[in-house]
């Protein structure tokens, strides 16, 4: 799609496949999810974060000398969640693609509708204030609230 586009619509089909197929996957991955208080959330992902070289280190030592595990360590459940954690990266890789493509379009699409919003203001600007401009100069009225709380731009700011 290219920037400069005239209001191209997506295909309605490409909208409802996409919403079917990410409920699909949320349901797919429900059973798996994980209920963890939000407070407890950002020092998981800190912590699991810095502590990735260790434990992929101490996975590799404690697979050639397992008799170095003490008794209470489970050396399975670390094998497991670093073969959890390993399996899900790629998906979420894919899927950040996917929103940050998705989030550029939505945001390219937002910033055009608004470069003709303000077109169309600007022209109903002009005609409110020509003979028989009733019409746009109520149009206007109703549109200024948008603009009412603006700060006025500096002198010599380029826009």
């Amino acid at each position: 799609m290219s920037t400069n586009r005239i209001s191209e619509s997506f295909d309605q089909a490409l909208i409802d496949r996409s919403k079917t197929m990410a409920l699909e996957l949320i349901a797919l991955w429900k059973p798996e999810f994980l209920q963890i208080e939000p407070s407890r959330k950002g020092g998981i992902s800190r912590m699991g974060a810095a502590g990735e070289a260790l434990t992929k280190d101490v996975k590799e030592l404690v697979s050639t000398n397992p008799g170095l595990v003490p008794p209470y360590a489970n050396a399975d459940g670390l094998r497991i969640d670093l073969s959890n954690a390993e399996q899900v990266g790629p998906i979420i890789h894919l899927l950040k693609t996917l929103v940050a493509e998705l989030e550029l379009i939505q945001a390219v699409s937002e910033s055009e509708a608004l470069e003709t919003a303000r077109d169309i203001y600007a022209y109903l600007r002009s005609a409110a204030g020509r003979a028989g401009g009733e019409t746009e100069a109520a149009a206007v009225e109703k549109l200024a609230v948008h603009y009412a709380n603006r700060r006025p731009r500096k002198a010599g700011t380029a826009s």
